[in-house]
């Protein structure tokens, strides 16, 4: 059989209603890394994306169907999900 290759996109690139696993991230400072962890981000859950804010280009997410959260441009820029 073959296997069939996912290519990562930036969480930023997913539109309203898309969801995708977490699978990388390309920031991993350690400041970086405790942010994720304080919000519940981790490698292997799903996100969804709610909204986003034309202004800061902030979205809104939810986080494995459950709690949902704000994050920044600069913070979607940096998580890799495959849909």
């Amino acid at each position: 059989g073959q296997i069939k290759q996912q290519s990562q996109v930036t969480l930023s690139q997913l539109g309203v209603g898309q969801k995708g696993v977490l699978v990388a991230v390309k920031d991993d400072s350690a400041t970086f890394l405790q942010y994720l962890n304080k919000r519940n981000v981790y490698l292997g859950i799903t996100i969804q994306v709610l909204d986003k804010v034309n202004f800061d280009e902030s979205m809104d997410i939810s986080i494995d169907g459950k709690e949902s959260t704000n994050i920044s441009l600069k913070v979607s820029d940096n998580l890799l999900v495959v849909c």
